[in-house]
């Protein structure tokens, strides 16, 4: 039975009654679930715009939380996976028309990148490859592959200035598939 969420509550105490957690004593196995927090809710915040953009409903952060298949370590994974999966199957076209090719950008005056490119930033991408990636690569693995990003996009980057003329370019998103099997 869900537990009834007072709205006016911020979105963590929210999250922590949801999962029948009090500000009391925890145990150790409460403190771990308390602590999924953040990257429970910038999961659900990154699976929003893909769903959008894919025809697919994401249930508000209320609902989201009451859903027992959401929690926990495993939870977070499968929501990434879903979310990861959706926006590699989108063509690029359709990836850079929502803005979600995560490729970066530069000011034409300064020559500088302009940070927060599209409707997901670079973090959020690195979260759906941490948790979303775990059953392919193991947790270790895929948190590997998230904090190496950067470094794969420069290199990214200075393959595709080296291109000839007549080759197309390969989206950043189609490169981490087929280079990391995404």
């Amino acid at each position: 039975m869900p537990v009834t969420v007072n709205p006016g509550w911020g979105p963590e105490a929210q999250y922590l009654a949801a999962l029948g957690l009090g500000s009391g004593y925890q145990n150790p196995a409460q403190n771990y679930q308390a602590s999924m927090y953040q990257p429970y809710r910038d999961i659900w915040s990154g699976m929003q715009p893909i769903n959008a953009a894919t025809g697919f409903t994401t249930p508000g952060w209320e609902d989201y939380i009451q859903n027992p298949a959401t929690h926990g370590m495993g939870g977070i994974q499968n929501q990434a996976q879903t979310s990861l999966l959706r926006l590699l199957n989108m063509t690029a076209a359709k990836r850079t028309e929502e803005g979600f090719n995560f490729e970066p950008q530069y000011d034409p005056l300064t020559g500088q990148p302009v940070t927060g490119v599209g409707n997901l930033g670079q973090g959020t991408l690195q979260d759906l490859i941490q948790y979303g990636g775990a059953s392919r690569f193991g947790p270790m693995g895929s948190s590997w592959l998230a904090g190496r990003l950067p470094q794969i996009q420069r290199n990214w980057q200075q393959g595709q200035a080296g291109l000839a003329a007549d080759v197309p370019p390969t989206s950043f998103l189609d490169y981490l598939r087929a280079r990391y099997g995404l």
